[in-house]
């Protein structure tokens, strides 16, 4: 099955002291394996991404999100298409948070509340 690459969007700054993004994935795409240099929490509000770092890999759902601290290779994508959202967190900013990619609950999106 051929996944296709998603380019980070253009004049991707970093984080001062957070930046959240919002974007959808179509089906079969992810974003190409990269790191950089501010921590991230990724999940989904819609749609199942999955996430790959460490040579681990995780399905994740609108109940679970993902952190990702700074200097991680790790990559991002769906196999059946998501929304999703991001906070980038400035490395200073995280000081004292986990130090290895983390998995956890969120409470997913009301129906009808804004996302």
């Amino acid at each position: 099955m051929r996944w296709d690459t998603i380019a980070a969007p253009p004049g991707t700054r970093p984080p001062s002291p957070m930046t959240v993004r919002a974007q959808s994935i179509p089906a079969r795409h992810s974003f190409s394996e990269h790191s950089h240099p501010w921590h991230q929490v990724v999940y989904a509000i819609s749609g199942v991404l999955t996430v790959t770092v460490e040579g681990q890999s995780f399905a994740i759902s609108t109940e679970q999100a993902v952190w990702l601290p700074t200097g991680l290779r790790h990559r991002v994508g769906s196999l059946l298409g998501a929304e999703f959202r991001s906070l980038w967190i400035a490395e200073e900013a995280g000081e004292g948070l986990p130090t290895n990619p983390t998995v956890f609950s969120v409470s997913p999106p009301a129906a009808g509340a804004d996302r």
